[in-house]
C-alpha cells in the first residue's frame, strides 16, 4: 500500500476512533450516580475527555477534507484492532445495562488512550508525513499543517491519560 493510502486509511480510522471513544465516555458518564462525590468527579472528567475526543475527530475530518485525503471505504475495526474491539464491547455492555466497575472502566480507558494515542499519532501518522512529501501526495505546507494539528492532539491524548488516571485517585 502506498504512503498516501496509508495516511488516508489511518486518518480516517483515527477520526472514527475519536468519535467511538467520545461515545463510550459519554455513555459511561451518564450511568454514574451524581449523588456520590467520587462519581461526580469521574463524570466531569469523562465528559471533558469525551468533548475533546469529539473535537479531535472534527480536526481530523477538517484536515482530510481540506487536503483531499478523506477516505471512507475502510473497515477500521481491522485497522485499529484490539482497542477498537474493547471499545465496541464496552459500549455494547453499557447499552445492554451491564454494570462496569469504575476502576475497571478507568483501567481499560487508560489502556485505550495509551494504545491509540501513541501508536496512531506518534509512531505511525507523523512519520508518514515526510514520506508523503517525498512521494508527492502532500506538499510541505500541507504536511506541516497536518503535523501541527496531530501534535496538538498528541498533547491532548497525554492529558487524557493523566486526567483519567486521577478518577480513581484522591487528587487531580
Amino acid at each position: 500500500m502506498d504512503v498516501c493510502s496509508l495516511i488516508r486509511k489511518n486518518l480516517y480510522c483515527c477520526y472514527r476512533l475519536e468519535l467511538l471513544v467520545s461515545d463510550l465516555l459519554s455513555l459511561y458518564a451518564e450511568k454514574l450516580d451524581d449523588s456520590d462525590p467520587q462519581m461526580r468527579k469521574a463524570k466531569i472528567i469523562l465528559k471533558a475527555v469525551a468533548i475533546e475526543s469529539t473535537k479531535h475527530a472534527v480536526f481530523i475530518e477538517l484536515l482530510t477534507r481540506f487536503f483531499r485525503i478523506h477516505e471512507e471505504s475502510i473497515e477500521c475495526r481491522e485497522v485499529v484492532g484490539e482497542p477498537w474491539i474493547v471499545i465496541e464491547k464496552l459500549i455494547n455492555d453499557i447499552v445492554n445495562g451491564m454494570h462496569i466497575d469504575l476502576k475497571e472502566f478507568v483501567e481499560k480507558q487508560r489502556w485505550i488512550e495509551e494504545s491509540v494515542g501513541e501508536e496512531s499519532y506518534h509512531k505511525l501518522l507523523i512519520p508518514l508525513l515526510s514520506e508523503a512529501i517525498k512521494e508527492n501526495c502532500l506538499d510541505e505546507y500541507s504536511a506541516s499543517v497536518i503535523e501541527s494539528i496531530l501534535n496538538k492532539i498528541v498533547v491532548d491524548e497525554e492529558w487524557h491519560e493523566k486526567v483519567i488516571a486521577t478518577i480513581t485517585s484522591k487528587t487531580i
